[in-house]
């Protein structure tokens, strides 16, 4: 089943919450990266059973990346929804729609 999605957003205001976003997103990131958090997954990076013997939790700390990256990818389809009047499975999991998101990274 699909969903009626009925607000009255233009795409300049969709356009700011995005961009507010993105911002926000540049600013978290940098967070992280200033944090035990970033040290921990810099060292992970390196070599992950050192990060083990210093006593880091390199599963927490995966996990803990993997939630934020999680918000952020529902936090900008929830900004997205309103530029679609109906929303369904079918369009959200389109191999199309896929294939254009892996071309658009690789270009």
């Amino acid at each position: 089943r699909g969903l009626y999605v009925l607000t009255d957003l233009k795409d300049h205001h969709i356009y700011w919450q995005l961009l507010a976003l993105g911002a926000i997103v540049a600013l978290v990131g940098w967070a992280v990266n200033r944090s035990r958090l970033g040290f921990a997954l810099r060292i992970i990076g390196n070599d992950e059973l050192v990060a083990a013997h210093v006593g880091i939790h390199s599963s927490r700390a995966k996990v803990a990346l993997f939630v934020i990256s999680g918000v952020v990818a529902s936090v900008t389809g929830a900004i997205m929804a309103p530029r679609f009047t109906y929303i369904e499975p079918s369009m959200a999991f389109a191999p199309d729609l896929s294939f254009q998101v892996i071309i658009m990274a690789l270009l």
